[in-house]
């Protein structure tokens, strides 16, 4: 769905900026967040979703990272205005060398012609 990518790809343009601000304007409150060892978090504002964003993009701006790309993008509809949608993805240094990676999971809300996440699971 031509909606899923945008949203994706406008995510990699943030991405660029390093302003958690910028990054949790995708997302909704409450946010939850399930790690890769299961630990379940939430975020009940703009501003604690931003705060838990930006010691992420710092920690990867001080390892070299200047950018993200998502490939393997698999989606289903949940309903009319939600749906589930998995990417891969890849941190990269300015020679393009991969820094990180990993696959996760978004639970996405169309609201106002736009989609935000409100859920996030990382595999």
């Amino acid at each position: 769905m031509a909606l899923i990518v945008e949203y994706f790809q406008k995510f990699c343009e943030d991405f660029g900026v390093f302003d958690g601000v910028l990054i949790a304007s995708r997302f909704v409150s409450p946010l939850v967040v399930i790690d890769q060892n299961g630990t379940i978090s939430s975020y009940d504002s703009s501003k604690a979703i931003s705060e838990y964003f930006q010691v992420y993009l710092d920690e990867y701006k001080s390892k070299g990272v200047v950018s993200c790309v998502f490939s393997d993008l698999e989606t289903v509809q949940i309903n009319a205005c939600s749906f589930l949608a998995t990417v891969s993805w890849e941190l990269l240094s300015s020679s393009g060398v991969v820094v990180a990676n990993w696959r996760e999971s978004y639970s996405l809300v169309r609201t106002q012609g736009e989609l935000k996440a409100f859920a996030t699971y990382d595999h």
